[in-house]
């Protein structure tokens, strides 16, 4: 059943987006707290520094992206006064959500057979195939930016509907957000999202379906047109590929986007060099481990 539909502008006049969210609220309670949220949204931001930083990190693991949201999403306090946008890409690989049982959402006898490594990350959401055709964007944002929201989902689809209206910036080609965290495209799913939400920070990343290998994507997943909902309640949703769209200019658009719903500039940074031993050594004490990847070894708990 349709919770609601419901069209807005974030920031500005630039392409809309239908916000197109199922089951998650009532229409007459979704429009009021986005309503509220927004307008708080919008009036808070006008406050905050005027910089935010931008990246775009070169590295082949899953794990060490893993390991660098965690980096940044944890030392946002000390080391981010504004947001923090990352943009990445690495090999074949099937990374799965925080609580997922690894056996419910990932072929791995396919992965052994195709050289797709295994990676869980600390947000949450459903498992996804990532590889070099697919760009993926973090962004670590610290609460003062946020006017105290802390509705998860509500969060969830600020971030979305404004990785949608960048989309829309390049050929002004209909796309629509399905749930907090689904774009699609033709009714095809071309981005998804996940979340991690601590005191003093979020993190949001999502990925861009380029140039995927969908072969692999599905084959990869447990989830399938044969098996449309998997044992942990993962649903299989058609994927394409988004036409006319090279991620250089993606990455602009996107930046262009959040620029205008901060109300600030990102500047470039590469990593220093501090932060790159830090999240090589997280990568190899946490996110390579076995047993965090097969899910015995529980996340460790930091609530600053």
């Amino acid at each position: 059943m349709v919770g609601a539909l419901y069209s807005f502008l974030p920031c500005g006049s630039y392409p809309t987006v239908d916000l197109y969210i199922q089951g998650y609220f009532s229409p007459e309670s979704f429009r009021k707290d986005l309503k509220t949220v927004f307008m708080g949204f919008l009036s808070c931001i006008q406050m905050q520094a005027k910089v935010g930083r931008v990246a775009t990190t070169q590295r082949n693991t899953p794990f060490w992206h893993m390991a660098a949201d965690y980096y940044f999403l944890h030392h946002a306090r000390g080391r981010l006064d504004g947001p923090f946008l990352r943009f990445w890409k690495c090999d074949p690989c099937v990374v799965i959500g925080r609580s997922q049982v690894l056996a419910h959402e990932v072929n791995v006898k396919y992965c052994k057979e195709n050289d797709i490594k295994i990676a869980r990350r600390i947000s949450g959401g459903g498992a996804v195939y990532l590889d070099n055709g697919i760009l993926n964007a973090s962004i670590v944002v610290p609460r003062s930016f946020l006017n105290g929201i802390t509705s998860v989902s509500t969060l969830n689809s600020l971030f979305t509907v404004n990785l949608a209206n960048a989309l829309e910036m390049i050929d002004g080609s209909p796309v629509r957000v399905e749930s907090p965290a689904t774009i699609l495209f033709d009714d095809f799913k071309v981005s998804g999202g996940a979340a991690y939400h601590k005191m003093s920070a979020i993190l949001h990343h999502a990925t861009f379906l380029l140039h995927a290998n969908l072969e692999h994507l599905e084959a990869s997943l447990v989830a399938s047109p044969s098996n449309p909902v998997t044992a942990s309640g993962s649903k299989y949703h058609p994927t394409k590929n988004i036409p006319r769209i090279e991620g250089n200019y993606l990455e602009k658009c996107i930046i262009k986007q959040f620029e205008k719903v901060f109300n600030l500039q990102f500047n470039a940074h590469s990593l220093a060099r501090e932060e790159c031993k830090g999240i090589q050594e997280l990568e190899r004490q946490w996110f390579r481990d076995p047993k965090w990847i097969d899910g015995a070894r529980r996340p460790r708990r930091n609530r600053s």
